[in-house]
């Protein structure tokens, strides 16, 4: 089950975001804003070897512990 953006090509488990918000709750705002900010960075790394590489992400999902590209 996840939510679909397909112009983004994005997929978001719908299970991601009750642990996201769980996790705001006990960390706190900035540490949640760190951790999140973080793991975007490395993901979009990811994608960024890829491009170098001369391929392209079909699709990104975001799942409840982690990402999959």
């Amino acid at each position: 089950m996840f939510i679909i953006f397909p112009r983004l090509r994005l997929r978001i488990s719908v299970f991601a975001l009750p642990i996201l918000l769980v996790m705001l709750w006990l960390d706190g705002t900035a540490a949640f804003a760190i951790l999140l900010l973080s793991a975007a960075a490395h993901e979009f790394g990811h994608i960024i070897a890829m491009r170098i590489r001369g391929h392209r992400p079909r699709r990104i999902d975001v799942l409840p512990m982690g990402a999959l590209i």
